[in-house]
């Protein structure tokens, strides 16, 4: 299973955990055998956050790229 966790943190390291916006405990089957994942773009609406994910998996002639955005709140 290659799963996705996406954590928030605040400031450079040592830096303390925020908030978890993703954790897989089981690969949706709407991701099929993703092998890798990529950050692409995060954006910021007041407290809003958008976390914009390219997920690769294997398709008929070489790597597939779908898409996923992952939200979550600022604290």
């Amino acid at each position: 299973m290659r799963g996705l966790e996406l954590q928030l943190h605040a400031g450079l390291p040592p830096s303390r955990l925020l908030a978890v916006l993703q954790k897989d405990t089981r690969l949706p089957a709407s991701r099929f055998c993703a092998f890798t994942y990529r950050l692409a773009q995060v954006r910021v609406l007041g407290k809003s956050l958008a976390v914009f994910v390219a997920v690769y998996r294997t398709g008929f002639e070489g790597p597939d790229r779908r898409w996923m955005v992952v939200t979550g709140r600022l604290p």
